[in-house]
């Protein structure tokens, strides 16, 4: 196979409001970090070690430079992206309690186009979809359909994760959420926050959500539940595996890096399909990716504040 890990998606400029506890109406100081949900990915599986390219389309244009640069500090490869159009960008304000609030300027994103990758796709072990923005259509989203054909083609892993936000979906909600249980349904491995799980299965527990999920995927599912941890779950099995306690500074790209925390030390596993139903290992697994995860709360800015996580992982 080629690279470990292929994470597709978007690469933008988060633009974080300095202004702790203001919205982003009365925010006046703004901070540009790289970000996007599969970059940040990416980026964590990195800086564990592995070996993670990047795919999506960036702007011709300087923001695009600076997020190439971004990525390639962290060692990801980035060969599969290419430049049309205007960098994306989201402006973010923190507030006192490291929630977030989100408005997103959607360009480059929607223009990736994976052709002339085939192959690349074809031999990756693993495959991550998580962009916020992919479902909304353009050719990102064709680009998202015909990497799954590939890489289960190839053989490889399905890694899914929605990443909901309200201001890209609004009164749109119920797309969303059809479209997800697609992906859903494809994916080994699904990582959802409990307010996903519950929006998109329209339960009003986590437990009822989860048997709703399981009527359609066979798979992995990571409830992350904040503070109190992930709820690990396979058809036939349940665990709250906690997490550590921090005092956080910003959760932005928190989900993200437990991801690439958790793809990376399945990755490790000598036969990492096999690693998948084996609840005792992936236990071990989630523990760990919590504690990355809680670490990366701890600094400013999605993709920078990886540089939190230790080698030793």
């Amino acid at each position: 196979m080629g690279k470990d890990l292929i994470c597709i998606g978007e690469l933008l400029i988060d633009f974080i409001c300095q202004d702790v506890g203001k919205s982003l109406k009365d925010g006046e100081i703004f901070l540009k970090k790289a970000g996007g949900a599969p970059a940040n990915v990416a980026a964590t599986a990195a800086r564990m070690g592995k070996s993670a390219s990047f795919a999506g389309c960036v702007g011709a244009d300087p923001f695009g430079d600076f997020l190439i640069l971004s990525l390639e500090n962290f060692g990801v490869d980035t060969s599969m992206i290419t430049r049309r159009g205007r960098t994306t960008k989201a402006f973010v304000s923190i507030m006192d309690n490291g929630e977030r609030d989100f408005i997103f300027d959607r360009e480059s994103d929607e223009l990736y186009d994976l052709s002339g990758f085939e192959d690349r796709y074809t031999r990756c072990k693993v495959l991550h979809l998580g962009s916020a923005t992919a479902l909304l259509g353009g050719d990102i989203e064709n680009s998202y359909i015909k990497a799954i054909e590939l890489v289960e083609a190839g053989g490889g892993i399905i890694s899914f994760d929605p990443n909901y936000r309200e201001d890209l979906w609004k009164d749109r909600r119920d797309i969303f959420i059809e479209k997800s249980m697609e992906y859903i349904k494809r994916a080994d491995f699904v990582k959802l926050s409990d307010e996903e799980l519950l929006m998109i299965t329209g339960k009003e527990d986590i437990d009822k959500g989860l048997d709703a999920i399981f009527d359609r995927c066979e798979g992995v599912v990571a409830v992350t539940l904040g503070s109190k941890g992930t709820m690990l779950a396979t058809s036939s099995k349940m665990l709250v595996v906690p997490s550590i306690e921090i005092a956080p500074v910003d959760t932005t790209g928190a989900g993200d890096a437990f991801v690439g925390a958790f793809l990376s030390a399945l990755m490790n596993e000598k036969d990492s399909m096999k690693a998948l139903e084996d609840f005792d290992v992936l236990t071990k697994i989630t523990a760990q990716s919590n504690e990355i995860a809680a670490m990366v709360c701890t600094n400013m800015g999605a993709m920078s504040s990886l540089m939190a996580i230790e080698r030793k992982y």
